[in-house]
Protein backbone atom coordinates (compact mmCIF):
# COMPACT_ATOMS: atom_id res chain seq x y z
CA UNK A 1 0.00 0.00 0.00
CA UNK A 2 1.30 3.64 -0.90
CA UNK A 3 2.00 6.29 2.03
CA UNK A 4 -0.58 8.36 1.02
CA UNK A 5 -3.22 5.41 1.26
CA UNK A 6 -1.44 4.40 4.57
CA UNK A 7 -1.69 7.72 5.92
CA UNK A 8 -5.59 8.08 4.69
CA UNK A 9 -6.49 4.83 6.43
CA UNK A 10 -4.61 4.69 9.32
CA UNK A 11 -5.91 8.52 10.39
CA UNK A 12 -9.61 7.85 8.99
CA UNK A 13 -11.78 7.98 12.07
CA UNK A 14 -14.62 5.42 11.94
CA UNK A 15 -17.04 8.07 13.42
CA UNK A 16 -15.85 10.69 11.32
CA UNK A 17 -18.65 13.36 10.61
CA UNK A 18 -20.44 13.73 6.80
CA UNK A 19 -18.69 16.56 5.36
CA UNK A 20 -21.53 16.64 2.45
CA UNK A 21 -25.34 15.57 3.76
CA UNK A 22 -28.35 16.26 1.65
CA UNK A 23 -31.82 15.70 2.34
CA UNK A 24 -35.13 15.24 -0.69
CA UNK A 25 -32.45 16.48 -3.28
CA UNK A 26 -34.49 17.84 -6.40
CA UNK A 27 -33.74 19.36 -9.69
CA UNK A 28 -36.78 19.43 -11.91
CA UNK A 29 -36.87 20.96 -15.77
CA UNK A 30 -40.65 21.31 -16.27
CA UNK A 31 -42.10 17.97 -15.84
CA UNK A 32 -38.44 15.85 -15.86
CA UNK A 33 -36.96 15.09 -12.81
CA UNK A 34 -33.02 15.47 -13.23
CA UNK A 35 -32.20 14.63 -9.75
CA UNK A 36 -35.04 12.76 -7.43
CA UNK A 37 -34.90 13.40 -4.13
CA UNK A 38 -31.22 12.47 -3.32
CA UNK A 39 -29.97 11.79 0.45
CA UNK A 40 -26.65 11.74 -0.07
CA UNK A 41 -23.80 11.44 2.71
CA UNK A 42 -19.88 11.90 2.02
CA UNK A 43 -18.04 11.11 5.24
CA UNK A 44 -15.24 13.21 5.90
CA UNK A 45 -12.13 12.14 4.93
CA UNK A 46 -13.17 9.99 2.50
CA UNK A 47 -12.48 9.59 -1.35
CA UNK A 48 -16.01 9.52 -2.41
CA UNK A 49 -16.94 8.08 -5.72
CA UNK A 50 -19.79 9.15 -7.59
CA UNK A 51 -21.10 7.17 -10.08
CA UNK A 52 -23.92 6.76 -12.86
CA UNK A 53 -24.65 6.01 -16.63
CA UNK A 54 -24.78 9.24 -18.64
CA UNK A 55 -27.96 11.57 -18.09
CA UNK A 56 -28.14 10.02 -14.30
CA UNK A 57 -27.76 13.04 -12.38
CA UNK A 58 -24.14 13.55 -11.49
CA UNK A 59 -23.16 16.72 -12.48
CA UNK A 60 -26.26 18.31 -11.76
CA UNK A 61 -25.94 17.03 -8.38
CA UNK A 62 -22.24 18.67 -8.30
CA UNK A 63 -23.57 21.65 -9.77
CA UNK A 64 -26.00 22.02 -6.89
CA UNK A 65 -23.28 21.28 -3.88
CA UNK A 66 -21.63 24.33 -5.21
CA UNK A 67 -24.42 26.78 -5.96
CA UNK A 68 -24.42 26.72 -9.09
CA UNK A 69 -27.69 25.47 -9.90
CA UNK A 70 -30.80 26.24 -7.27
CA UNK A 71 -32.20 23.08 -6.24
CA UNK A 72 -36.08 22.44 -7.21
CA UNK A 73 -36.53 20.65 -3.35
CA UNK A 74 -34.41 19.58 -0.74
CA UNK A 75 -31.90 20.72 1.46
CA UNK A 76 -27.70 21.08 1.28
CA UNK A 77 -25.51 20.91 4.35
CA UNK A 78 -21.52 20.95 3.53
CA UNK A 79 -19.48 21.69 6.18
CA UNK A 80 -21.61 21.53 8.49
CA UNK A 81 -23.31 24.84 6.92
CA UNK A 82 -27.13 24.91 5.71
CA UNK A 83 -26.61 26.18 1.71
CA UNK A 84 -29.79 27.63 1.61
CA UNK A 85 -30.59 30.26 -1.32
CA UNK A 86 -32.76 33.13 0.25
CA UNK A 87 -32.52 36.45 -0.54
CA UNK A 88 -30.37 37.93 2.30
CA UNK A 89 -27.17 39.27 2.35
CA UNK A 90 -26.51 36.71 4.95
CA UNK A 91 -27.00 33.60 2.96
CA UNK A 92 -25.06 34.80 0.37
CA UNK A 93 -22.39 35.55 2.82
CA UNK A 94 -22.49 32.09 3.89
CA UNK A 95 -22.31 30.59 1.08
CA UNK A 96 -19.33 32.54 0.02
CA UNK A 97 -17.30 31.62 3.19
CA UNK A 98 -18.22 27.92 2.77
CA UNK A 99 -17.61 27.99 -0.91
CA UNK A 100 -14.07 29.15 -0.05
CA UNK A 101 -13.05 26.12 1.58
CA UNK A 102 -13.92 23.92 -1.18
CA UNK A 103 -12.26 23.67 -4.55
CA UNK A 104 -13.58 21.76 -7.98
CA UNK A 105 -13.43 21.25 -11.14
CA UNK A 106 -16.52 20.60 -13.01
CA UNK A 107 -16.24 19.58 -17.30
CA UNK A 108 -13.01 20.98 -18.64
CA UNK A 109 -10.42 23.22 -16.46
CA UNK A 110 -11.40 27.39 -17.14
CA UNK A 111 -7.78 28.32 -18.44
CA UNK A 112 -6.56 30.82 -20.53
CA UNK A 113 -4.87 28.70 -23.90
CA UNK A 114 -2.79 31.44 -24.79
CA UNK A 115 -0.80 32.38 -21.40
CA UNK A 116 1.38 30.26 -19.31
CA UNK A 117 0.51 27.86 -16.70
CA UNK A 118 2.13 30.28 -14.22
CA UNK A 119 0.37 33.30 -15.91
CA UNK A 120 -3.32 31.40 -14.92
CA UNK A 121 -1.68 30.68 -12.02
CA UNK A 122 -1.05 34.35 -11.36
CA UNK A 123 -4.74 35.03 -12.32
CA UNK A 124 -5.79 32.69 -9.42
CA UNK A 125 -3.72 33.90 -7.30
CA UNK A 126 -5.02 37.91 -7.59
CA UNK A 127 -8.97 36.37 -7.30
CA UNK A 128 -8.17 34.94 -3.86
CA UNK A 129 -5.49 36.40 -2.41
CA UNK A 130 -3.44 33.90 -2.43
CA UNK A 131 0.41 33.68 -1.39
CA UNK A 132 3.28 32.61 -3.64
CA UNK A 133 3.53 30.05 -1.37
CA UNK A 134 0.39 28.07 -1.84
CA UNK A 135 0.77 29.14 -5.83
CA UNK A 136 3.98 27.62 -5.41
CA UNK A 137 2.86 24.64 -3.70
CA UNK A 138 0.08 23.75 -5.72
CA UNK A 139 1.83 23.58 -9.11
CA UNK A 140 4.50 21.06 -6.95
CA UNK A 141 1.73 18.77 -5.60
CA UNK A 142 0.38 18.82 -9.72
CA UNK A 143 3.82 18.05 -10.63
CA UNK A 144 3.89 21.41 -13.26
CA UNK A 145 6.46 23.42 -11.25
CA UNK A 146 8.75 22.87 -14.47
CA UNK A 147 6.20 23.31 -16.86
CA UNK A 148 4.98 26.62 -16.02
CA UNK A 149 6.69 28.68 -18.64
CA UNK A 150 5.15 26.84 -21.33
CA UNK A 151 1.95 28.15 -23.34
CA UNK A 152 -1.10 26.34 -21.94
CA UNK A 153 -2.68 25.50 -25.59
CA UNK A 154 1.38 23.43 -25.94
CA UNK A 155 -0.18 21.51 -22.56
CA UNK A 156 -1.24 17.44 -23.08
CA UNK A 157 -4.81 17.03 -21.98
CA UNK A 158 -3.66 15.83 -19.00
CA UNK A 159 -1.06 18.35 -17.90
CA UNK A 160 -4.48 20.42 -18.90
CA UNK A 161 -6.19 18.67 -16.04
CA UNK A 162 -3.26 18.81 -13.57
CA UNK A 163 -3.42 22.47 -13.81
CA UNK A 164 -7.33 22.75 -13.27
CA UNK A 165 -6.59 20.73 -10.24
CA UNK A 166 -3.90 23.37 -9.55
CA UNK A 167 -6.43 25.61 -9.78
CA UNK A 168 -8.92 23.78 -7.65
CA UNK A 169 -6.40 23.27 -4.60
CA UNK A 170 -4.19 26.18 -4.26
CA UNK A 171 -6.34 27.58 -1.71
CA UNK A 172 -6.04 24.61 0.23
CA UNK A 173 -9.64 23.39 0.30
CA UNK A 174 -10.97 20.96 2.68
CA UNK A 175 -13.19 19.15 0.14
CA UNK A 176 -12.84 18.74 -3.26
CA UNK A 177 -15.50 18.36 -5.93
CA UNK A 178 -14.07 16.77 -9.28
CA UNK A 179 -16.69 15.90 -12.00
CA UNK A 180 -15.05 13.78 -14.71
CA UNK A 181 -11.09 14.46 -13.89
CA UNK A 182 -10.06 12.06 -16.02
CA UNK A 183 -12.37 12.68 -18.95
CA UNK A 184 -9.92 12.04 -22.37
CA UNK A 185 -7.11 11.27 -20.54
CA UNK A 186 -4.44 8.44 -21.72
CA UNK A 187 -3.82 5.60 -19.47
CA UNK A 188 -0.20 7.03 -18.11
CA UNK A 189 -2.52 10.36 -17.54
CA UNK A 190 -5.27 8.60 -15.62
CA UNK A 191 -2.67 7.08 -13.74
CA UNK A 192 -1.00 10.63 -12.75
CA UNK A 193 -4.72 11.67 -11.42
CA UNK A 194 -5.04 9.01 -9.53
CA UNK A 195 -1.65 9.35 -7.94
CA UNK A 196 -2.57 13.15 -7.07
CA UNK A 197 -5.90 12.64 -5.59
CA UNK A 198 -4.67 9.49 -3.27
CA UNK A 199 -1.55 12.09 -2.46
CA UNK A 200 -4.63 14.65 -1.50
CA UNK A 201 -6.56 12.11 0.34
CA UNK A 202 -3.33 11.52 2.57
CA UNK A 203 -3.15 14.70 3.62
CA UNK A 204 -6.68 14.42 4.91
CA UNK A 205 -8.57 16.66 2.24
CA UNK A 206 -12.31 14.80 1.54
CA UNK A 207 -12.62 14.09 -2.47
CA UNK A 208 -15.84 13.56 -4.23
CA UNK A 209 -15.14 12.34 -7.92
CA UNK A 210 -17.04 11.41 -10.89
CA UNK A 211 -15.77 9.34 -13.40
CA UNK A 212 -16.67 6.90 -16.03
CA UNK A 213 -13.31 4.38 -15.50
CA UNK A 214 -14.73 2.12 -13.21
CA UNK A 215 -11.84 0.26 -13.03
CA UNK A 216 -9.89 3.08 -12.21
CA UNK A 217 -12.19 4.66 -9.68
CA UNK A 218 -12.44 1.34 -8.16
CA UNK A 219 -8.60 1.56 -7.37
CA UNK A 220 -8.66 4.85 -5.53
CA UNK A 221 -12.18 4.99 -3.46
CA UNK A 222 -13.15 3.95 -0.34
CA UNK A 223 -17.13 5.20 -0.16
CA UNK A 224 -19.68 5.83 -2.86
CA UNK A 225 -23.00 6.13 -4.10
CA UNK A 226 -24.67 4.94 -7.11
CA UNK A 227 -27.70 7.17 -8.87
CA UNK A 228 -29.50 6.35 -11.72
CA UNK A 229 -32.58 8.45 -13.36
CA UNK A 230 -31.55 10.89 -10.39
CA UNK A 231 -32.23 8.19 -7.75
CA UNK A 232 -29.80 6.66 -5.24
CA UNK A 233 -29.05 3.30 -6.15
CA UNK A 234 -26.69 2.56 -3.72
CA UNK A 235 -24.61 4.19 -0.80
CA UNK A 236 -22.06 2.88 1.41
CA UNK A 237 -18.31 1.83 1.61
CA UNK A 238 -16.79 -0.07 -1.26
CA UNK A 239 -16.45 -3.63 1.15
CA UNK A 240 -20.55 -3.33 1.66
CA UNK A 241 -21.14 -2.84 -1.90
CA UNK A 242 -18.96 -5.96 -2.62
CA UNK A 243 -20.92 -7.91 0.42
CA UNK A 244 -23.99 -7.48 -1.17
CA UNK A 245 -23.03 -8.98 -4.20
CA UNK A 246 -22.73 -13.10 -4.61
CA UNK A 247 -19.57 -14.19 -6.62
CA UNK A 248 -20.02 -15.57 -9.77
CA UNK A 249 -19.69 -19.34 -10.00
CA UNK A 250 -16.86 -20.70 -12.50
CA UNK A 251 -16.74 -24.16 -13.40
CA UNK A 252 -14.69 -25.86 -15.88
CA UNK A 253 -15.41 -29.00 -17.44
CA UNK A 254 -14.05 -30.56 -21.09
CA UNK A 255 -16.12 -28.67 -23.04
CA UNK A 256 -15.08 -24.86 -21.76
CA UNK A 257 -15.68 -22.49 -18.60
CA UNK A 258 -19.52 -22.35 -17.51
CA UNK A 259 -19.90 -19.08 -15.56
CA UNK A 260 -23.35 -18.58 -13.17
CA UNK A 261 -24.49 -15.25 -11.59
CA UNK A 262 -26.32 -14.85 -8.67
CA UNK A 263 -26.03 -18.56 -7.44
CA UNK A 264 -25.54 -18.38 -3.42
CA UNK A 265 -23.19 -20.81 -1.91
CA UNK A 266 -25.29 -23.28 -0.87
CA UNK A 267 -26.67 -23.72 -4.34
CA UNK A 268 -23.57 -24.67 -5.70
CA UNK A 269 -23.40 -28.63 -4.86
CA UNK A 270 -27.19 -28.35 -7.16
CA UNK A 271 -25.15 -26.72 -10.17
CA UNK A 272 -22.40 -29.03 -10.35
CA UNK A 273 -24.94 -32.13 -9.66
CA UNK A 274 -26.82 -31.31 -12.71
CA UNK A 275 -24.05 -30.60 -14.94
CA UNK A 276 -22.37 -34.03 -14.29
CA UNK A 277 -25.93 -35.52 -15.08
CA UNK A 278 -25.32 -33.90 -18.34
CA UNK A 279 -22.85 -35.64 -18.92
CA UNK A 280 -19.84 -33.31 -18.15
CA UNK A 281 -16.71 -33.71 -16.73
CA UNK A 282 -15.86 -31.40 -14.03
CA UNK A 283 -12.03 -30.12 -13.93
CA UNK A 284 -12.16 -27.48 -11.07
CA UNK A 285 -15.54 -25.45 -9.11
CA UNK A 286 -14.34 -21.92 -7.94
CA UNK A 287 -16.26 -18.18 -7.21
CA UNK A 288 -14.85 -15.06 -8.55
CA UNK A 289 -15.65 -11.67 -6.96
CA UNK A 290 -17.73 -9.34 -9.38
CA UNK A 291 -15.86 -6.37 -10.60
CA UNK A 292 -17.28 -2.52 -10.22
CA UNK A 293 -18.90 -2.41 -13.43
CA UNK A 294 -20.19 -5.85 -12.89
CA UNK A 295 -22.42 -4.62 -10.03
CA UNK A 296 -22.77 -1.44 -11.68
CA UNK A 297 -24.66 -2.95 -14.58
CA UNK A 298 -26.59 -4.69 -12.13
CA UNK A 299 -27.63 -1.64 -10.21
CA UNK A 300 -28.39 -0.03 -12.77
CA UNK A 301 -29.55 -2.09 -15.56
CA UNK A 302 -27.20 -0.39 -18.01
CA UNK A 303 -24.03 -1.54 -19.66
CA UNK A 304 -23.10 1.88 -21.18
CA UNK A 305 -20.33 4.63 -20.44
CA UNK A 306 -21.31 6.76 -16.85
Amino acid sequence: MREAEVRRESGRDCGAMDIITTQGLTKAYGATRVVDGLDLRVPQGSVFGFLGPNGSGKSTTMKMLLSLVRPTNGSIEVLGTPMGRGNGDGDRGTRRRVLGRIGSLIEAPSVYPHLTGNENMRIQQMILGLTEAQVRRALEIVRLDTAGQKLVKQYSLGMKQRLGIAMAIAHQPELLILDEPTNGLDPAGIEEIRELLLELAGEGVTIMVSSHQLAEIERMIDTLAVIDHGRLMFQGTKAELFQQATPDLLITTDAGVVRRRDVPADATPYVVTELVRAGARIHEVRREQQTLEDIFIELTGRGGAL
